[in-house]
């Protein structure tokens, strides 16, 4: 009888070390409102592949950061019609497009949190054969920025 009790007492122990434990999501710190100021630069090609820059705006934007589907997404909404679905790592780094990707990136992002409340993001979008927009982004999370 003392055996039964001891492994129900084990069982009962381990599964309240283990089981009871939520694992911290590093994506909550960065969720929220935010403002964003984001410089849009258009960019054409000429005839020696050479990009020039045709137009610049800046965009001032009160946008969000939210949860994406996957345990190292976020989706970043940082102008009215902009977003952008990003994988960030334990450090902060963010990324949009695969590795090997990055040789031929019609469609990136990249950029990094500096702590907890500023951020910034720089995607390239290529709109065509012969044109470019780049997006540089930096945020700062709103004062009591909702989540």
């Amino acid at each position: 009888m003392k055996k039964i009790t001891k492994i129900i007492t084990a069982t009962a122990v381990i599964l309240l070390l283990f089981g009871g434990c939520k694992k911290d999501d590093i994506r909550d710190k960065y969720t929220g409102d935010w403002d964003f100021i984001t410089e849009k630069a258009t960019y054409e090609q000429d005839d020696l592949n050479n990009y020039e820059l045709v137009r610049k705006d800046t965009v001032y934007y009160s946008g969000k950061i939210n949860l994406g589907n996957l345990e190292d997404q976020l989706i970043i909404q940082f102008t009215e019609n902009d977003e952008v679905l990003v994988a960030i790592d334990t450090k902060g780094k963010i990324w949009q497009a695969f590795p090997s990707y990055y040789l031929t990136c019609h469609k990136c992002a990249f950029g990094e949190f500096e702590k907890k409340d500023k951020m910034y993001l720089d995607r390239i979008h290529q709109v065509n054969e012969k044109g470019l927009i780049g997006y540089y982004v930096n945020g700062t999370k709103m004062k009591g920025g909702k989540k």
